[in-house]
């Protein structure tokens, strides 16, 4: 019987990319890819060969020839040995965000798109991933301290959008790595969600929580004490005054940006004044005509709860846009009180 020999021939650029591919998509120990080249290093010299391994991994030299290579320069991809411990350093952060998120992870629920009270979850012990999605996402009747009650429970709508009803950051620990500033600031400190502004400002479904944050900055973090739907204490026998701290959520709001608060039903009689200055008797329809002029009136029914009439709000026909100054209203009323007054409540022409 006769005998076949095999003929083996290894080319020097395939030996190359194969030891760079261990080493950095492969992540596979430096040893080894010493041991991989330095095989094909004919020098007893230890300090050379590793200088040579080095060159070679770096990107800086390359084998070439089939069997008996040649070392010659390369340089197309330089990258620095140090590049492949940031990138390990990376790896090991990233992962120690998904084990938080996992057991911590109401730290990771965005404030700016939330549906619920994230202050209210703490008092009910919900921290874990697992509580959060069901305390967030879920309607209330169906749950008790973040555990579902039954398979049937109603998932909110807000829970279907990008945000995820502020659930959106357990997904993308590798955003939340890059908004620390590989690991500089705490997460949940201002610059955090600062940065975070900055990387999702510009995607598609985070709108409402883009206008949200920036009128949150605006009016500053400090609970309002005194907001409410109504002012309690608002006298409709007389011209009104705008009030641009804006004391309640119920009022008119010009195209200039003013805002003059409104009691319970009272909005008719404040368009009244301002459209006549009391000139007339009937205030009748004087509200449509504001609207009619372009301003907006931000209202509260307890059946209804918070809403927003503007011009061409039932008639898709009419091209209506709020001014800059009335947008920037509208979202500020809703920072001031974000447990109240939801961001669902505000229009999409207003985005």
């Amino acid at each position: 019987m006769a005998s076949e020999s095999l003929q083996w021939k290894i080319d020097g650029e395939w030996l190359t990319d194969l030891a760079r591919t261990w080493f950095w998509d492969e992540n596979k120990p430096y040893e080894v890819v010493l041991g991989l080249l330095e095989s094909c290093i004919q020098t007893d010299d230890k300090e050379l060969k590793q200088n040579i391994v080095q060159s070679i991994i770096e990107g800086r030299k390359k084998f070439i020839g089939i069997n008996n290579f040649q070392l010659v320069d390369d340089g197309e991809n330089i990258r620095p040995l140090y590049l492949k411990i940031d990138q390990l350093t990376r790896q090991v952060a990233i992962e120690c965000i998904r084990e938080d998120i996992r057991v911590c992870g109401i730290k990771y629920v965005d404030p700016y798109c939330t549906v619920k009270s994230i202050r209210t979850a703490r008092e009910k012990d919900v921290y874990t991933a697992e509580k959060c999605i069901v305390w967030f996402q879920y309607s209330d009747k169906k749950q008790i301290n973040g555990k579902l009650l039954d398979e049937y429970a109603n998932k909110l709508p807000a829970a279907l959008t990008p945000t995820a009803a502020g659930l959106w950051l357990f997904e993308e620990p590798e955003l939340i790595y890059e908004a620390t500033e590989h690991g500089q600031i705490r997460v949940g400190e201002a610059d955090f969600w600062k940065n975070i502004y900055e990387m999702t400002k510009d995607r598609k479904g985070f709108e409402a929580r883009s206008n949200f944050y920036c009128a949150k900055t605006q009016v500053g973090e400090q609970e309002v004490n005194t907001f409410s739907n109504i002012n309690d204490h608002l006298e409709t026998d007389k011209m009104p005054e705008c009030d641009n701290s804006l004391p309640c959520w119920s009022g008119l709001i010009s195209p200039d940006g003013d805002f003059y608060p409104a009691n319970f039903g009272n909005h008719e009689s404040i368009a009244w004044h301002i459209l006549h200055n009391g000139n007339e008797k009937s205030n009748i329809e004087s509200l449509d005509r504001l609207i009619e002029q372009g301003w907006v009136a931000t209202r509260f029914l307890p059946a209804e709860g918070h809403y927003v009439t503007y011009k061409g709000k039932h008639d898709v026909s009419v091209r209506w846009k709020p001014t800059k100054e009335q947008k920037d209203i509208l979202w500020k009323l809703v920072a001031l009180n974000q447990e109240k007054v939801d961001t669902a409540v505000v229009p999409e022409v207003f985005f």
